[in-house]
Order: structure tokens, then C-alpha cells, then sequence
């Protein structure tokens, strides 16, 4: 593959994401494919601007999930540090041949943020917010050719998320996630163009079953795109 792509990873908390994006690097280093991980902007540590911006989100969070009580500035910083790693790192990486495998991407910067966006603003037009999103998005960063959606409920969810961390484990994470969700469907509802969508129910898979099943829509995707 001479040119390179974009591949994301999307759901919300305890979906599988971070464990499938493992287990694909793993088996692309296997078959010699160059693969990079593009971290979840919650584990973001970039460089220079990138950096600065996500130092920002940090130093003014309200709580958890929302910063500066603007949920409008957010949204466009978070744009802006995805600008800025396009061009420095993943478009290079792109144009040199590697695939770039995103835990999380344009799809949850639009679902997440039309959380804290919707709250604020109760009239606000879903569909025209997020292509307003992925239109100032297109501006200067690279869409995914390829998605995997982690669709599994919320309880779920809330169930892996209690597992994981048991003592920091709050109602307001089940809320978030339940909004998230139904957001997540509304992006999905919105074709994007030049992407193919899979979605997996990781509900009634285990991780392994998860892996085969996207291994199997992967390859016919690649397949396509050496045609």
C-alpha cells in the first residue's frame, strides 16, 4: 500500500476500542504493514501547539467532562489541536505508506461535544452542528477511510467500567455515556464521505470474536484499495 490511511476506532467508554487498536497493530506489524496508534485525545501527549492546547483543556476542567463552562471554545480548540497534528505528524505519516489506527476520532469529537453543546443550548440542530464540525474539520485534517463503531449499551458499559475502576466509578459517567450513545447514532446516521462504516456489537462478542470480525472487514477494505 503505497499511500497510506486512516483507520478509527469509535465508542464509548468500555466498548473494546483501546483493546482492538492492540490487538490490529499486533497483527499489521505481523504482515509487515507500517501501522502508528493515534492516542485518544484524553492521553494525548503531543508536541508544541498540540500540546499547549491539550494543557488548556486540562488546567480549565470543570469536572470530568467539561471544560471552561464553553463548550463552544472547547469544541474549536480540540479542532484546532487535530489541525495541528495532521500536519505535522499524520499527514507525513500518511504520505509516507503507514497506517494510522485512531483510538477515537471526528466521530467522538461530534458525540462528545454535542453533550456539553446540546446542554447548554436545548434547541440546538444536531445534524447542522455536525457538519459544521466535520466541515471546519475537513479544513486541515485527514477523515478516516475506515471506522470501526464499538456499539455496545450503556449498562454494559457501566458494568466493565465498575470492574475496571471500581472507587472512581460515579452516576454521572452512566449519564454521559447514555447521552453519548445516542449521539454517537445520530453521527452515524450522517454519511461521511469516502468512509466505510463497520459496525460490530461487542455486547455479544468477546475481544477475540471482535478482532476476527473486523480482521475480516479489514481485509476486504485493503483489498479494495490496492484494486
Amino acid at each position: 500500500m503505497a499511500q497510506g490511511n486512516l483507520i478509527s476506532f469509535e465508542g464509548i467508554t468500555c466498548s473494546g476500542k483501546s483493546t482492538l487498536v492492540a490487538k490490529f497493530i499486533a497483527y499489521l506489524k505481523e504482515r509487515n504493514i507500517k501501522a502508528e496508534i493515534k492516542q485518544d485525545l484524553k492521553f494525548y501527549h503531543g508536541e508544541e501547539l498540540g500540546k499547549e492546547i491539550k494543557s488548556l483543556l486540562d488546567k480549565y476542567r470543570e469536572d470530568e467532562y467539561y471544560r471552561f463552562g464553553m463548550p463552544q471554545v472547547e469544541t474549536l480548540l480540540i479542532l484546532t489541536k487535530r489541525a495541528f497534528e495532521s500536519h505535522t505528524r499524520l499527514m507525513p505519516e500518511i504520505n509516507n505508506g503507514t497506517l494510522i489506527l485512531a483510538d477515537r476520532d471526528i466521530d467522538t469529537v461530534c458525540a462528545l461535544q454535542l453533550v456539553s453543546l446540546k446542554k447548554q443550548n436545548s434547541s440546538l440542530n444536531i445534524d447542522k452542528t455536525i457538519e459544521l464540525i466535520r466541515g471546519i474539520n475537513s479544513l486541515s485534517c485527514v477523515h478516516p477511510s475506515l471506522t470501526f463503531y464499538l456499539d455496545v449499551s450503556v449498562e454494559t458499559s457501566a458494568k466493565r467500567s465498575q470492574h475496571r475502576d471500581e472507587v472512581n466509578f460515579k452516576k454521572s459517567d452512566y449519564e454521559f455515556n447514555k447521552d453519548a450513545k445516542k449521539f454517537y447514532s445520530k453521527v452515524f446516521k450522517l454519511k461521511l464521505p469516502g468512509r466505510e462504516l463497520v459496525i460490530i456489537n461487542t455486547d455479544i462478542f468477546n475481544e477475540d470474536e471482535v478482532f476476527e470480525k473486523a480482521r475480516i472487514k479489514f481485509e476486504k477494505w485493503l483489498n479494495k484499495c490496492q484494486s
